[in-house]
């Protein structure tokens, strides 16, 4: 402030001795005075806008982020949906033939690992505990599944409860040794439904009961409530 009175002074004390009015020269430092300050003014006021600009741009960015993160991962657990209502309605259609259980076990386990691996990733975005846990319930149940599912493969009753069934059809309604075609579409439903029976065993009831609860998971509106509050569209 002082160099400013000092210049000032200086200009006045010019202004004097070159026969310019004092009032002139007055009035020419407090427009030179006045122009800077609104430039300056006009400058703190852009900058500031630009910051702000800047920060939505960022928080934008990161929503855009997150929101597909968590995106893909309702994808992942709609893979794992799809592949149990695949069991659901079928299991002891599929647990008849080796060939269909094993191609549906593999399946199962591979939207499961996609599923995991998208929610591990999720992990790293999301601060929700509550949201967290709740996928982690699901993620439970179907891990727990998988064993389940994975160890009745691996253990000999899958197949003899097959060739004990295809024993009994054969005797009763001479269809040949695993002649599937014969059996599936057989006009005689009946047949089929008998061969389904002994396949089944207390086995595939657990591992019908962990499907349906899986099922329910994921079907249910808890379920959907929890992504829809992330995958809404903001506006501008």
């Amino acid at each position: 402030m002082y160099r400013i009175l000092r210049l000032a002074q200086d200009v006045i004390t010019a202004q004097e001795t070159s026969g310019v009015p004092t009032w002139l020269s007055i009035f020419e430092i407090l427009a030179s005075l006045l122009l800077t300050i609104v430039t300056i003014a006009v400058t703190i006021k852009i900058n500031t806008r630009n910051e702000k600009f800047q920060k939505e741009i960022y928080n934008r960015d990161i929503f855009n982020q997150t929101r597909q993160i968590i995106l893909d991962v309702y994808g992942s657990y709609c893979n794992v949906f799809i592949s149990l209502c695949d069991a659901k309605d079928n299991l002891l259609y599929i647990f008849s033939n080796e060939q269909l259980y094993n191609t549906w076990a593999q399946n199962f386990l591979a939207v499961l690992n996609e599923s995991l691996k998208k929610y591990n990733q999720l992990l790293l975005f999301l601060n929700d505990n509550d949201f967290k846990e709740y996928l982690k319930k699901c993620n439970d149940s179907f891990k727990e599944l998988n064993i389940l599912v994975w160890s009745y493969i691996n253990s000999t009753v899958p197949n003899q409860r097959i060739n004990d069934a295809w024993n009994e059809i054969m005797k009763k309604y001479n269809i040949p040794y695993k002649d599937y075609y014969s059996l599936y579409y057989n006009p005689n439903t009946s047949i089929r439904v008998l061969f389904f029976d002994y396949c089944s065993n207390e086995f595939t009831n657990n591992i019908q009961r962990h499907i349906e609860k899986c099922v329910d998971l994921l079907s249910s509106d808890e379920f959907d409530e929890k992504f829809r509050m992330y995958l809404q569209i903001q506006k501008l």
